[in-house]
């Protein structure tokens, strides 16, 4: 297992290990050459910076198509009769991260289980606070507001340190934006970056007055969870601890939260109608159906 160094940003390097193994099993291919195909994406692994988050610029998003297509090349490369030697993950962690990789984990039980949901349009990080933020909501009164706060794991505030951001992209990653526009509207969702609602004055006093500070303890034990305190000028104090968020494996989203999720995503780019069809296609429809009409056009029959 490999985890990235301060500076990376993970979507452009090695995802396409997974895009790799996936596209080895939609090829046919046996077991020894799925693993091939990821020693061959591993031994040119490329390294994608996180100074795009930081200046605001949406190069980030090529990362994952960066990914894919060289998990693609890497299972055609195997398929066509190409080799790779079979340490090329660990040597990527010693030659480009200057560290042992963290042991694998060779369980038998499915990854894509663990998968989660995330009920904001934010990093992950991002989540704890905004959903203690949420708990707390309802006995505030965001005028009153006076100091803010919020503990979290290391790799939260690596990651989502950016203050004051002046785009779309550094505040989903900030954990003080989405805290404080949860504090302020109580969502957290695109609206709230869309003009004005993203520069509105009440949002950025919140944004300004939340202070963040790394919990010690749940760093070293590899955990996630955010501690918010909120200050009032008349004096109230209010506190709320979070450790999992709607989403997680320990509180699955229900049918009825992914599909408000999904019309509420919906809502700047279809009809309500047409959301509400494509999303009791996706949940309901037998698995030979094309949930998307252009899914249905003929295709070529190609390997991939």
């Amino acid at each position: 297992s490999l985890r990235i160094n301060k500076g990376m940003h993970v979507d452009g390097n090695w995802p396409a290990l997974g895009a790799a193994a996936a596209v080895a099993h939609s090829l046919g291919l046996t077991p020894a050459q799925t693993a091939q195909a990821v020693q061959i994406a591993a031994c040119q692994l490329p390294m994608s910076l996180y100074l795009p988050v930081r200046s605001g610029d949406t190069s980030r998003n090529t990362y994952l198509g960066h990914s894919a297509q060289l998990g693609q090349s890497a299972a055609l490369a195997v398929a066509s009769g190409i080799t790779s030697p079979g340490n090329a993950v660990r040597e990527y962690a010693h030659v480009v991260l200057s560290k042992e990789p963290e042991p694998f984990d060779d369980t038998h039980g499915f990854h894509l289980l663990q998968a989660y949901v995330k009920p904001y349009a934010a990093v992950r990080h991002v989540h704890y606070g905004a959903w203690a933020a949420c708990m707390l909501r309802p006995a505030l009164d965001p005028d009153k507001i006076e100091h803010v706060i919020l503990d979290v794991y290391e790799e939260a505030v690596i990651y989502c340190g950016n203050r004051a951001p002046q785009t779309p992209l550094q505040a989903q990653f900030s954990l003080s934006f989405g805290l404080a526009a949860m504090l302020g509207w109580g969502r957290l969702d695109p609206w709230v970056y869309r003009e004005p609602q993203f520069q509105d004055a009440m949002l950025r006093a919140l944004e300004a007055k939340v202070q963040v500070q790394v919990d010690a303890s749940w760093t070293q034990q590899q955990m996630r969870g955010a501690r918010l305190r909120i200050e009032c000028s008349d004096g109230s104090r209010y506190e709320q601890e979070i450790t999992a968020v709607p989403g997680d494996a320990q509180m699955p989203f229900t049918e009825r939260e992914l599909v408000d999720k999904f019309l509420g995503y919906c809502e700047a780019s279809m009809p309500l109608d047409s959301a509400r069809l494509w999303a009791r296609q996706l949940l309901v429809a037998p698995t030979n159906t094309h949930p998307f009409p252009f899914w249905n056009l003929p295709q070529e029959k190609t390997p991939c």
